[in-house]
């Protein structure tokens, strides 16, 4: 991990955070410097996983219920919509006592294509977040670099580290109604289908490769965004056809078709190479 240089004025308010800062270099290795977020008003542009964001806001190093996994990094920033669910969610995680949220990625400063780690995570309104709670300083620390994944060595999930609490976790955020959709392991999303019997209020919960330590939330369109593309309407619970996919020969392959990579559109090639 690399080092931080930057010149800045940081206020936290709120769990938001505000930064008035010169260029910062970035602190993970392979990681460019990155613009600072646009002046004026929020939108998100674009998809999911080709896009940008315009008056991004960055998350503060910790609020209520929560903490940045790597606050160095410049992948704490969001569209206004998504910090002020995550403040939400935190205040929430408080008031149960389970103890405190690993809040990992965001967004860049402007969105756009990360140099590492993710397709998605461009607009805004995209954020990872552990399955582990931590409840002292010592496990917040071993967080920041131990994954914890919630399977066991041989593959199947660990009973002691997926339970009730983080089952009631991922129904509490598909209860949001900003919420779009919800990633998570293949096999989280089977023990949901077999508890909840096909339960339609927990359709937005999604298998996808790759989170076994993580859920990646992903936040609808905002009102305010009107060049914001949205993902396609869920319309049933997935847990027939499509979750016996996950389990098979293709899935197990770990890759599926999903085109070349289409160009940013032209107003984000714009933010993200004009400085300010």
């Amino acid at each position: 991990m690399g080092k931080l240089f930057l010149f800045s004025v940081s206020v936290s308010v709120s769990g938001v955070l505000l930064l008035t800062s010169c260029h910062l270099q970035s602190v993970t290795s392979g990681e460019s410097p990155t613009l600072r977020p646009t002046q004026g008003a929020s939108r998100s542009i674009g998809s999911y996983n080709n896009g940008c964001l315009e008056g991004g806001v960055g998350l503060a190093e910790a609020g209520e219920g929560f903490f940045l996994l790597l606050p160095q990094t410049q992948r704490k920033y969001g569209h206004p919509t998504l910090v002020a669910f995550l403040l939400k969610l935190g205040t929430w995680i408080k008031g149960q006592k389970w103890g405190e949220l690993g809040v990992g990625d965001l967004s860049l400063p402007r969105g756009g294509p990360m140099p590492s780690g993710h397709r998605s995570h461009q607009s805004g309104l995209d954020v990872d977040i552990r399955y582990r709670l931590a409840n002292s300083l010592a496990e917040k620390r071993k967080m920041s670099v131990d994954a914890h994944s919630v399977l066991t060595p041989e593959g199947t999930l660990d009973s002691q580290r997926f339970g009730e609490v983080q089952l009631a976790l991922l129904s509490y955020v598909a209860s949001q109604p900003e919420v779009d959709r919800i990633f998570v392991s293949r096999h989280i999303k089977k023990l949901i289908c077999e508890k909840t019997n096909g339960d339609l209020s927990l359709k937005k919960i999604r298998a996808w490769w790759g989170h076994d330590d993580h859920f990646h939330v992903r936040l609808k369109c905002p009102s305010d965004s009107l060049d914001c593309e949205p993902s396609k309407v869920i319309a049933h619970q997935s847990c027939g056809e499509e979750l016996a996919w996950w389990f098979g020969s293709e899935a197990e392959q770990g890759t599926k078709s999903g085109g070349s990579a289409e160009p940013l559109p032209s107003v984000c090639q714009e933010i993200l190479t004009v400085q300010n």
